[in-house]
């Protein structure tokens, strides 16, 4: 599958091509005229780079997930094991 990757350094997308898929982090709803902005996931580690386009090819995907990414991380996991903690009695 390919992903691309917005570079702003260049004003292009890197892309990529990978066997796996990607780790999701957000949903997207548009179909055509995706800009960086309509991240779906982060890079998956086997990714190879296979050229650079002005148009994206493939899902967009990020290489990070940045600060406020993180922080929605931590703040998912510890919702979560407050949930498992209230089911399971703990």
């Amino acid at each position: 599958m390919r992903y691309s990757v917005w570079n702003p350094a260049t004003r292009a997308y890197n892309i990529y091509e990978s066997n796996q898929h990607p780790t999701n982090i957000a949903v997207s709803t548009s179909a055509l005229g995706s800009t960086p902005d309509d991240v779906t996931g982060l890079l998956p580690e086997d990714a190879v780079e296979v050229g650079v386009n002005e148009s994206p090819e493939g899902q967009i995907v990020k290489t990070t997930i940045g600060f406020s990414g993180f922080v929605m991380l931590v703040a998912a996991s510890v919702v979560a094991r407050a949930i498992y903690g209230y089911i399971s009695g703990k």
